[in-house]
């Protein structure tokens, strides 16, 4: 054996070596953080992606959205805490479910007209009320058209969601409880139906980027697939043709 298949052969034997290692022990020992850290913190820099022309597939806005330090072992849960992103400037925003100072923060900010909870109403739950007390508070539409996670959205909420595109006070933001699944759909039926945009970049709003997760949630990125437009959709969508796609089991939240 050569000294280059030496090298490759040992640096195999590291690999594997190291990947039998726990990772919550490396991070214990506080060798992976730091190595993690650096890795993390630089190139998912708030301040980096606004200046960077490689930035996201959806644009990063100025506000209360901040980047969170994590932990490299639950590397999901840490990049922006509020999810908060422009779907189109000075149109549509996207978030997860926001504490009441910050829900208010954003629409002073934006000037959110229109509030669509995917959600859905649900007045025995604290931040529902406080949701509606800062729509009220500040002259917000609050719509409540609740959707699954994890089956197609119904032909009636898709109807409600068309709608609100056409007739709602503009700027809207859209969120579920974590701005992931739900929330990415319908940004990304916004792109499709107002931006007459390609699937290929409507599916962007379902991406790793925002967390999404296609395998456990595929419904929703189905949606966007077999979109053909408001024509197709009055006339032929019906969930029930999918029934790989429908469930009884009620909504999850993404």
């Amino acid at each position: 054996m050569n000294n280059v298949a030496k090298k490759i052969a040992a640096f195999i034997v590291t690999v594997v070596s190291v990947m039998h290692f726990s990772f919550h022990d490396l991070s214990a020992q506080g060798w992976w953080k730091k190595v993690a850290s650096c890795i993390v913190r630089n190139p998912f820099n708030k301040n980096f992606l606004l200046h960077n022309p490689l930035k996201p597939l959806t644009k990063i806005v100025q506000g209360p959205n901040v980047f969170v330090p994590i932990d490299p072992i639950d590397f999901k849960e840490g990049i922006y805490q509020d999810n908060f992103y422009a779907v189109q400037t000075g149109a549509l925003y996207r978030s997860r479910m926001l504490p009441a100072d910050t829900l208010a923060a954003y629409v002073k900010q934006y000037g959110i007209k229109t509030i669509i909870n995917l959600c859905g109403k649900d007045p025995g739950q604290t931040w529902w009320r406080n949701e509606k007390a800062v729509a009220d508070r500040h002259n917000v539409v609050l719509l409540d058209i609740p959707t699954s996670a994890d089956t197609l959205t119904s032909k009636e909420n898709i109807k409600s969601i068309l709608d609100a595109f056409d007739h709602a006070p503009r700027p809207l933001l859209v969120h579920c409880f974590l701005g992931i699944d739900r929330t990415g759909e319908v940004a990304a039926l916004w792109k499709l139906d107002q931006q007459g945009a390609g699937k290929t970049e409507a599916l962007k709003e379902l991406s790793v980027w925002h967390r999404h997760n296609k395998k456990q949630y595929p419904a929703k990125s189905f949606l966007i697939k077999i979109w053909r437009g408001r024509e197709w959709f009055y006339n032929e969508y019906d969930p029930q043709n999918y029934p790989q796609f429908c469930s009884k089991n009620g909504t999850k939240r993404d």
